[in-house]
């Protein structure tokens, strides 16, 4: 996920995270299968019903090296 892409949602007041497993085909891991990881953010203004702006992201591991630009740059 590009930092351009989501510099809206992470320049938001409040910004959310979540992640999901996702099963993904890999010939070269064990069983043909490895677990990687779609991330969500929400940003929201912090009213109740206010607008809500979504970025998605995509990691092959849960590896903290390959999410800490997105969590360092998020400013809410």
């Amino acid at each position: 996920m590009a930092l351009s892409v989501t510099g809206g949602v992470f320049a938001s007041h409040t910004v959310g995270a979540d992640d999901s497993h996702l099963k993904t085909l890999a010939r070269t891991a064990k069983n043909g299968v490895f677990r990687a990881h779609l991330w969500c953010f929400v940003g929201t203004d912090g009213t109740v019903g206010g607008r809500e702006t979504v970025a998605y992201g995509y990691t092959a591991s849960w590896n903290a090296e390959e999410i800490a630009d997105w969590f360092s740059s998020i400013d809410g």
